[in-house]
């Protein structure tokens, strides 16, 4: 292929990077395009980039399975030419969108290849990620102080020499770990110095995740006025990430429960329920259902109280299960220190 095919791939690439969060859409587009252009003879490397942007984009709008397949893609080419550090980061991100669809145990394996001792190519970043994600299951299965450890680890690996979204990130799951064992200044301290990162790497998403917890900070110290404070700071970031928003929207909605104003509460649940169903994020979507069962319980509404129990718990059972578990326990005598 000619230089110039190939410069105009690299620039595509990484206009497309600069505008992650400036115009997203656009971001999408030149993504698609920098694929687009990918023909055989193309250089090996530069095809990997394009389709791991146009993954991470495509991830952006909750486009999970088409994000899938881009990576599927990248990673056949990474395997094919021995990329192996680059294959690392493919895995890491296939776990991740195996994770955010419920299919746990895809995610346990390939996390496991990432944190393999034997794999000395991959990065700490690689790490750090699967670390992070083997905490996140480990939480959806309620072992708080498990998932806390992971996070930690993470922390502690992340050091202060990673970048700053990556160190964000590890400090957004401490804090939310935290929260769940009713460490409430340890997730408040993890929040406050998250926010400080996300701000500095204009990171919108992160900047709305923290706010909403903090708003659930004060949910949980029963300081309402606070906490709406912290709702509505969120809903002024402007984004296109759909986790982020369907994360506002369950905080909004216990919100309203805990105020007892229910027919907002059935709005703002409903329309979160209907985005986890439209990103097919399994996790989100018995969240919906666990508060909506509140919700109607506190009305006296038994029938519409009780399907919806039911469907938490059909969902909750599907990708929370025994097995699962296990297969942690292994990971973690094969891991080691890793």
């Amino acid at each position: 292929m000619q230089s110039s095919k190939l410069a105009d791939i690299a620039a595509l690439i990484g206009e497309s990077e600069r505008l992650t969060y400036a115009d997203a859409d656009e971001s999408l587009r030149l993504a698609h395009e920098a694929v687009r252009q990918i023909v055989p003879g193309t250089d090996a490397l530069l095809a990997v980039r394009a389709l791991q942007r146009c993954a991470t984009m495509q991830l952006i709008f909750g486009q999970m399975h088409e994000g899938q397949a881009s990576l599927l893609k990248a990673l056949t080419i990474a395997e094919k030419e021995d990329f192996d550090a680059i294959r690392g980061e493919i895995m890491q991100d296939m776990a991740a969108v195996y994770y955010t669809i419920g299919e746990y145990d895809d995610a346990i394996d390939y996390w496991s290849d990432c944190l393999d001792p034997a794999n000395t190519a991959f990065t700490t970043e690689t790490r750090v990620h699967s670390h992070i994600g083997l905490g996140q299951i480990y939480f959806a299965h309620e072992n708080y102080e498990m998932a806390l450890s992971h996070h930690r680890r993470a922390q502690r690996m992340a050091g202060t020499t990673l970048p700053e979204v990556l160190r964000c990130r590890v400090l957004i799951n401490v804090a939310t770990d935290c929260l769940r064992l009713e460490k409430l200044e340890d997730a408040e301290e993890a929040l406050e110095e998250g926010l400080v990162l996300a701000q500095s790497s204009g990171q919108k998403e992160y900047q709305e995740e923290i706010c909403v917890y903090r708003a659930t900070v004060a949910m949980d110290r029963g300081d309402l006025a606070s906490a709406a404070e912290w709702l509505k700071r969120a809903e002024s970031i402007e984004h296109v990430c759909l986790w982020g928003q369907n994360l506002r929207l369950l905080a909004r909605g216990r919100l309203h429960v805990i105020n007892g104003e229910f027919e907002s509460a059935h709005k703002v649940l409903h329309k979160a329920l209907d985005l986890a169903g439209e990103m097919g994020i399994s996790h989100k979507a018995y969240q919906a259902h666990h508060l909506l069962a509140q919700t109607y319980t506190h009305q006296g509404q038994v029938a519409e109280a009780e399907h919806h129990h039911k469907r938490y718990l059909e969902i909750f059972n599907r990708i929370v299960r025994p097995g699962t578990y296990s297969r942690l326990q292994q990971l973690e005598t094969r891991i080691g220190d890793a």
